[in-house]
């Protein structure tokens, strides 16, 4: 696989993985937290939401590391 096509997947995926981490915060939904006050579409929503944001973070690390170190 290209480093341009590395590139750009890991990219995608940053941005589903950032996307996906907000969508968990979205005030409307089945789940039900109390500790949150409303109901959002994830249960674990702020766990779930700050392991997606590291994820989006590790895979940015990785992307940039391709895009510099890598010929």
């Amino acid at each position: 696989m290209s480093k341009q096509t590395t590139s750009s997947l890991l990219l995608l995926l940053v941005v589903i993985a950032a996307g996906a981490a907000a969508a968990t915060l979205l005030p409307f939904g089945p789940a039900r937290n109390p500790e949150l006050g409303y109901a959002s579409w994830c249960t674990f929503a702020p766990v779930s939401t700050v392991i997606l944001l590291l994820a989006a973070g590790v895979l940015w690390v990785i992307r940039q590391y391709i895009r510099t170190r890598l010929s």
